[in-house]
């Protein structure tokens, strides 16, 4: 079976009148009927008079009973509509939360989860711009240098050095927090030159920590909590994970609290590629579904594609990686072209075959963008071997611009 994205899907492989003139006799059923109404039905008519004086006096407050009909159905809607605002967060808006967090405004947002605070005032701003929070990092000048050597004692500075000016820092806090840098209950500790109204961290490393939101909900209008985890599929921290509170300020958002948590892990999901995970049954795993998942795009730009073997809701296999770690050389995963389900090597076992496509993060004429992926089923000893010998014939040839083109060339590659 064989799926290509996303629309080229062949046989066993799947690739993603009249009108009526009213009669006098009508007519003069239709004044007798005006002329009973103006005299036998009065009194009907004079209830609905008094019907719509009382709508009116309840506008004006002099009908309680139907004040306190519209406050009750007032609360009702009001509730309704805060009823359908709260939700769980969509796969996607975990995505774009995750990315937000890692790498939003030059790396600025992650130091916030470092800390844990109740209310905006309380964050730990050494932590928040340990590394300058993204903002635009100038270097000390000569006077500058000879200012802060004196202020610490130092002879020299052995380190890098983070310089941020006392304007820079009062117009992140009040774009991040809506607060303003005196209302900060744990200020910067590092060395201040009055006379030159400047901050200076001097550090060797960094406190850079990616995360990934497993999970989030919309509490109400504006309010998001997510629970994030530290680390990302190759590299899993035993740190502390964050229940975050933001809130929806324009366009963007502002912290609002952050606690760390315990009995959160991380999970691969919210980086599942839905339209490239498929229920097949291959010799030796019997019922399972092969899964996709795209690159943590939080973490790094060089991380690739990656694929599992799902049974009752559990990883039961994961496909070795191209290369060690799973990192690509000088490109980056775009998508998956297709993916198939072949005996390819007629041994009886079905294996998987994938066309992939990349960007070289060099253009060259010469790089061929697209790759054919084997993996040969092996039962016996429960695993799928990376054919690289065929690949390698099929690629240096570029015979992967479709399942069809692959299997009629694939034994031109040696098998192991």
């Amino acid at each position: 079976m064989c799926y290509n994205n996303p629309a080229t899907v062949t046989d066993k492989d799947h690739v993603g009148g009249k009108k009526e003139m009213i009669s006098w006799k009508k007519a003069g059923l239709f004044f007798t009927c005006v002329l009973l109404l103006m005299t036998g039905c009065g009194k009907e008519a004079e209830d609905t008079d008094r019907i719509e004086v009382r709508e009116i006096d309840s506008e004006a407050g002099t009908d309680t009973d139907a004040q306190e009909r519209k406050e009750a159905s007032d609360e009702e809607a009001e509730t309704a509509s805060s009823t359908e605002a709260s939700r769980e967060l969509t796969v996607q808006e975990l995505r774009d939360f995750s990315v937000w967090i890692d790498a939003g405004d030059n790396h600025g947002n992650y130091g916030f989860l470092l800390s844990e605070y109740d209310r905006p005032q309380d964050v730990d701003l050494d932590q928040v711009f340990y590394t300058g929070a993204g903002l635009s990092v100038e270097s000390m000048s000569p006077e500058e240098e000879q200012a802060y050597l004196k202020a610490t004692g130092q002879e020299e500075i052995y380190t890098d050095t983070t310089r941020l000016t006392t304007e820079d820092i009062k117009g992140f806090l009040e774009k991040k927090l809506g607060t303003s840098y005196e209302e900060m209950t744990r200020p910067l500790s590092w060395t201040y030159l009055p006379e030159y109204d400047i901050y200076i961290h001097e550090h060797g490393d960094t406190n850079y920590m990616n995360f990934t939101c497993v999970s989030g909900r919309l509490t109400e209008e504006g309010l998001y909590e997510l629970e994030c985890v530290p680390g990302d599929t190759e590299y899993v921290p035993e740190e502390f994970c964050s229940r975050l509170t933001l809130k929806k300020n324009g366009s963007d958002w502002q912290f609002v609290s952050n606690a760390h948590v315990e009995g959160l892990s991380y999970s691969m999901d919210i980086w599942k590629i839905d339209d490239q995970c498929f229920d097949t049954e291959l010799e030796g795993w019997g019922e399972v579904t092969f899964t996709s998942y795209a690159p943590a795009e939080s973490a790094y730009g060089n991380q690739d594609v990656c694929f599992k073997l799902i049974k009752d809701d559990q990883t039961v296999y994961q496909f070795p990686p191209v290369e060690e770690g799973n990192y690509r050389y000088g490109k980056r995963f775009q998508k998956i072209e297709a993916v198939s389900f072949q005996d390819y090597n007629n041994d009886g076992n079905r294996d998987v075959i994938l066309i992939i496509k990349y960007e070289p993060f060099v253009s060259d004429d010469d790089v061929n963008p697209t790759e054919v992926r084997l993996y040969r089923n092996r039962p016996e000893t429960r695993d799928f071997l990376l054919d690289t010998d065929k690949m390698d014939f099929l690629n240096i040839n570029r015979y992967n611009n479709s399942i069809q083109e692959v299997l009629e060339h694939i034994d031109g590659g040696r098998e192991e």
